[in-house]
């Protein structure tokens, strides 16, 4: 990164900036919901963690130390994703699922 032009690294700052101000929006959504016995949000902050790790690799700060570093975390986040796309097609080839999930989005919209 310290070798990039400033024009470049002007760039990179207001894609982060952006990326900061998305996560800051899932971070609200997500925290709406529990956690406890719900893989899908599980996995959704797991991957956005791992998201800001490799946020914070562009800035020369976090975990992620080298480019095998942020291509391992790359793989994580696939592989969650994976997983996710899995457990949500689970769910919604199953209705009576449908009105669990919506009775839970109901009372957990009532709290905010």
């Amino acid at each position: 990164m310290a070798q990039l032009p400033q024009e470049e690294k002007a760039k990179i700052a207001e894609q982060v900036e952006s990326f900061r101000q998305e996560k800051c929006k899932l971070d609200a959504e997500v925290a709406k919901w529990d956690d406890n016995g719900n893989d899908i949000i599980v996995l959704a902050k797991q991957m956005c963690m791992i998201m800001m790790e490799m946020t914070d690799f562009t800035r020369g700060k976090g975990p992620l130390k080298n480019s095998s570093d942020v291509i391992n975390a790359a793989k994580k986040i696939a592989e969650a994703g994976s997983r996710m796309d899995k457990l949500a097609r689970a769910v919604a080839d199953q209705p009576e699922w449908w009105t669990v999930l919506l009775h839970e989005f109901v009372s957990q919209r009532g709290r905010y």
